[in-house]
């Protein structure tokens, strides 16, 4: 069985466990959605990296009804959605009250590559 899910909000994942045939079901709390902010100066590397990945695999694109660039909250989203970061720090990230850590977090992974 293949299983698609698309997100459509965010939320914190409480515990995990194995139901029916091996399948995984998680308990969740809700988290309230990022404030939109927009795309500053500083951030524009996000935006121009972004744009490049979606030229380089449409693919990506293709998962998304309308590109936001100028969003700084939907390009940082996309962001995690992206990169293999670790479980623990995806989650913290994603628990901010906004974007900003996220920004912050990205940007200095680009200046400063892990």
């Amino acid at each position: 069985m293949v299983v698609t899910a698309r997100g459509i909000a965010r939320f914190a994942v409480q515990a995990f466990n194995h139901q029916h045939a091996e399948m995984l079901f998680a308990t969740v709390s809700p988290l309230p959605r990022w404030p939109d902010c927009h795309v500053d100066k500083q951030s524009e590397p996000l935006v121009e990296r972004l744009q490049s990945m979606f030229e380089r695999y449409p693919e990506l694109q293709k998962m998304h009804r309308e590109a936001e660039f100028s969003n700084l909250t939907w390009l940082c989203q996309r962001w995690l959605e992206l990169l293999p970061l670790p479980t623990d720090e995806k989650q913290a990230l994603m628990a901010n009250n906004s974007c900003v850590a996220t920004r912050d977090y990205l940007l200095s992974m680009m200046q400063d590559p892990h």
